[in-house]
């Protein structure tokens, strides 16, 4: 994956095309800035803030895992939006467990809290549907790895 302000802007570009509102002002949103500061990330000779490099990364992950669907998730697909504070979390949290994948630990845990939960109500293990996907081309270690399933 290509993070240099040439690859993003050609990834945007790439993106632009298969959904017409993934700009530039779509990109300043995602990072909680405006349009005008993303242009200038793309066109100033200065370092994009390494937050924002952290959420264009993910971004880029994300619509490579849906690069099949890019008009949403399949009706059984589960895509989380999280926060690059909690996204550090969950990777902490991830490197402590026995997940190959990111993605995986999320299952697991949702399992988990599910497991949980019909122990807690009586009720027959409900976690048994629960599937991962897994992009093809799964991205080095730190980055969203694919996308967890609840079919």
């Amino acid at each position: 994956m290509d993070t240099s302000k040439e690859g993003i802007r050609r990834w945007l570009s790439d993106l632009q095309a298969k959904r017409s509102d993934r700009d530039r002002a779509w990109l300043a949103e995602e990072c909680s800035v405006s349009p005008r500061t993303v242009d200038n990330w793309l066109s100033s000779p200065q370092p994009i803030p390494a937050k924002a490099t952290r959420i264009i990364e993910r971004l880029m992950q994300d619509s490579m895992s849906t690069a099949t669907d890019l008009d949403g998730p399949a009706p059984s697909a589960l895509l989380l939006r999280i926060d690059t504070d909690e996204l550090d979390e969950w990777t902490r949290a991830f490197k402590r467990s026995d997940a190959e994948t990111l993605s995986q630990w999320a299952v697991q845990m949702i399992r988990k809290a599910r497991l949980a939960e019909s122990a807690a109500d009586g009720r027959e293990s409900p976690g048994k549907n629960l599937t991962l996907m897994v992009a093809e081309d799964e991205a080095p270690y730190g980055s969203a790895r694919g996308a967890g399933s609840a079919t």
